[in-house]
């Protein structure tokens, strides 16, 4: 788990899971977020992976891409978090996709 400084207090990094089917967008996306100071626990490019790997790692923050490998999608990966943990409210998710 890595640590970021913010003034004088050290604090432990958010833990950050991407869920991308894009090769080079999930690297990409690893390698921005770790040099932000957060900590990538993991990278899934299917919905039942990713949700394995939020249930296992309980990370604080999700980027889940809407298309995804496989015969689920990330809007149905994301409501299988949400019920996972307990999140109920609707509010607290915000989805964007380079696809129109």
């Amino acid at each position: 788990m890595g640590v970021y400084r913010l003034g004088d207090t050290e604090r432990l990094a958010p833990k950050v899971l991407v869920v991308e089917d894009e090769a080079l967008i999930a690297l990409d996306l690893e390698a921005r977020l770790e040099r932000l100071g957060y900590h990538v626990v993991g990278t899934a490019d299917e919905a039942d992976e990713a949700c394995e790997l939020a249930r296992r790692e309980s990370p604080d923050l999700v980027l889940m891409d809407i298309r995804l490998r496989g015969e689920r999608d990330g809007i149905d990966a994301a409501t299988t978090l949400r019920s996972q943990s307990g999140m109920d409210r609707r509010d607290d998710a915000t989805s964007s996709s380079s696809h129109t």
